[in-house]
C-alpha cells in the first residue's frame, strides 16, 4: 500500500511539473515565426530581432536607381547596412530616411558598432526634430562635420569589407523625387580600406553630439 501511494505521488509530482514546464514556454516570447538564424539580444527597450548578415559574393557591384526603380536604391542602402557583422561606419549629409534610420538603429541594437557622421547643418536640424536622439539612444555614435566644411559624401563601409556610394542622400527625397543612384561594392577589401581611411580622416576632425 506505501509503495502504491508513493508511485501515486511521483506521478502526481511530475505531471505537475511538466504543466508548469508547458506554462513557462508557453509565456515566453515566441521565436519560431523568426527567420532561420535570428538572433535575439535584450535591451532596456525589449528585444532586438538581428538577421543573421547577408553578403554578397566577394567582387559583386550592385547598382540600384531612384525613383524609377521602385524603391531599389533605398532598399540596396538597407542592405547593405544589414550586411555588418561589427562596425558600420557612414558618413552622409543628411538622414531623413525612416527605412534607413530605422536600419541604423536596428544594426546598433544588435551589436553593431555604428559612427555615423553628418553635416553640421543639417545635425543641428535633427537634433531639433528629435531624430538624432533616437539615434543615440539606440547606441549609434554620432558626430558632426566640421562646421566651416560642407558633409557631402554618401557612403557606408560595412566591416571594412564592403562599400555603399553613389549620388543617393540618405533622405525621402532621394527615395521619392531625386533621380538618384546606389552602388554597392560587395567584398571590396582594397577599395574598402580606401575608403575607411576617409572616413577615419572625416571622424576624427568631426565633433561628438
Amino acid at each position: 500500500m506505501i509503495q502504491y501511494l508513493l508511485y501515486r505521488s511521483r506521478r502526481t509530482i511530475k505531471r505537475a511539473l511538466t504543466i508548469a514546464l508547458a506554462s513557462t514556454i508557453a509565456a515566453t516570447p515566441s521565436i519560431a515565426g523568426e527567420a532561420p538564424g535570428t538572433r535575439r539580444r535584450g535591451f532596456s527597450s525589449g528585444f532586438a530581432t538581428c538577421p543573421v548578415p547577408q553578403s554578397r559574393p566577394s567582387g559583386t557591384i550592385d547598382a540600384g536607381f531612384s525613383p524609377y526603380g521602385n524603391g531599389e536604391g533605398g532598399r540596396l542602402v538597407v542592405q547593405a547596412i544589414e550586411s555588418a557583422r561589427e562596425r558600420l561606419d557612414v558618413a552622409a549629409y543628411a538622414l531623413t530616411s525612416g527605412a534607413i534610420q530605422r536600419a541604423l538603429e536596428r544594426a546598433a541594437r544588435c551589436g553593431v558598432v555604428v559612427r555615423l557622421v553628418l553635416d553640421a547643418r543639417e545635425a543641428a536640424r535633427l537634433e531639433g526634430v528629435g531624430r538624432l536622439a533616437s539615434l543615440k539612444g539606440a547606441g549609434v555614435l554620432v558626430r558632426a562635420s566640421e562646421p566651416d566644411v560642407t558633409m557631402h559624401d554618401k557612403i557606408m563601409i560595412a566591416d571594412r569589407e564592403t562599400v555603399q556610394t553613389g549620388s543617393f542622400n540618405y533622405t525621402a527625397s532621394a527615395e521619392r523625387v531625386n533621380i538618384e543612384n546606389v552602388i554597392v561594392l560587395w567584398g571590396n577589401i582594397p577599395f574598402a580600406r580606401r575608403f575607411g581611411e576617409h572616413f577615419d580622416a572625416v571622424w576624427t576632425r568631426a565633433a561628438d553630439l
